[in-house]
């Protein structure tokens, strides 16, 4: 392919009105051309005047997109030659047996995270995949900077579990080109890019929760969360309060004041202020809560605890992702549980597929999940109850009540 007819190739696949910087789009379909053998190791590439006439753009993207594909070893530059194709054994992780695909998670505390890494690796290292694995700590700078460190070394594939602090993917991800380098975003729903997505049911979930609180004798409950602007835990307020309405149970977090972490239109409250109005609980007891996690359950049985109220008694507790701290509780609490091992899998899966098959269309995957029944709200009524498979051939009424 001659100088001409390379660079108007090149001219052809940009966009002008797309939101990725020209100098990422013309970056991306030189490494796209080279991993494809489109152009030949060792060819020699036209200078950055030659680019810049052809491409009708300034010198700056030219050199910025150059000088990354030199940085990843895709390119070399000889002194007094010019810039040329190297040997694929020098790209930064091309040049390796396996691909590599980057996961980036907030946090490794809970059972949840490491088994989704567990199940990710382990159908990785069965394809012939490596894993470069990041923790952003909640932080979104810090995703942002794994994100550009796993993006210079050439990953083939990124699955994100967003940390989601401003509610809005990172521009590092939104001006990734997902012909180029799929992308699989994680558990939590956010607004921009046209990306994959794997997923629980929280709103099932959250659903079946409010059954088994009927199920169990209790008239009157409520919801406990901190962390409305993640969308798994906003999936599982809706859930809750459509169970809670089609059951004719009562939710007394009105009588609660709107001094809390979150509005009081959306019913949901913090311990904290569970403990500040532990009078409006005991005037309704017993109460039926549902925690937005496991952690939350934890902490908010503790504070009503120490206010003097009864688990089981004056109140009952379900948690959500049933984590190993749940399941060592006192009493064992009651949680919705993930397949976080399936979840991993499942992302494995489908990011290769994304990587070795031509994408035809956004892909939304949404795993079941199950209510464990412990011992952290069942003593209102001791009537035996099996563990509850949303999606289940059994729930099928279920199913038709969510619609």
């Amino acid at each position: 392919m001659g100088n001409q007819d390379f660079l108007v190739h090149i001219k052809e696949g940009i966009e002008s009105n797309s939101s990725m910087p020209k100098y990422l789009q013309i970056k991306n379909f030189i490494k796209k051309m080279i991993e494809n053998n489109e152009i030949q190791t060792g060819a020699m590439l036209p200078s950055e005047s030659l680019f810049c006439e052809v491409l009708n753009v300034s010198r700056s993207p030219v050199r910025n997109a150059l000088g990354e594909l030199v940085d990843e070893g895709y390119l070399q530059r000889i002194q007094g030659k010019g810039t040329f194709i190297t040997e694929s054994k020098y790209h930064s992780v091309h040049g390796r047996r396996d691909k590599v695909i980057g996961f980036v998670t907030p946090d490794m505390k809970t059972s949840f995270a490491s088994k989704v890494v567990v199940g990710i690796e382990g159908v990785l290292s069965q394809k012939g995949y490596s894993l470069l694995f990041g923790i952003s700590n909640h932080d979104d700078q810090q995703e942002r900077d794994i994100v550009n460190r796993f993006l210079k070394l050439g990953i083939d594939g990124l699955i994100l579990l967003p940390s989601n602090k401003t509610g809005r993917l990172i521009d590092e991800i939104q001006q990734l080109d997902p012909a180029v380098t799929p992308v699989l975003i994680m558990d939590r729903r956010i607004p921009g890019g046209d990306f994959n997505y794997i997923g629980n049911d929280n709103h099932a979930g959250a659903y079946t929760c409010a059954r088994h609180f009927q199920v169990r004798g209790y008239k009157n409950v409520a919801f406990c969360g901190v962390n409305l602007q993640v969308s798994a835990v906003a999936e599982r307020l809706s859930g809750f309060m459509q169970g809670v309405h089609n059951t004719g149970l009562h939710q007394i977090n009105h009588y609660f004041s709107a001094q809390s972490d979150c509005a009081e239109s959306i019913d949901c409250y913090s311990p904290e202020t569970f403990l500040e109005k532990i009078d409006v609980l005991k005037e309704n007891a017993p109460v039926g809560i549902l925690a937005e996690n496991d952690e939350v359950a934890i902490i908010l049985q503790k504070q009503l605890e120490s206010a003097g109220l009864r688990i089981g008694v004056d109140f009952g507790l379900i948690g959500f992702i049933n984590s190993e701290e749940g399941k060592h509780n006192q009493p064992a609490l009651t949680s919705v549980s993930q397949n976080s091992l399936l979840l991993g899998q499942t992302a494995a899966n489908l990011i290769i597929s994304a990587i070795e098959h031509e994408p035809t269309s956004k892909t939304i995957h949404i795993l079941p999940t199950q209510l464990i029944i412990r011992k952290s709200c069942e003593l209102i009524n001791n009537e035996s109850t099996d563990n509850i498979f949303v999606g289940d051939v059994k729930n099928k009424m279920l199913r038709n009540e969510l619609g």
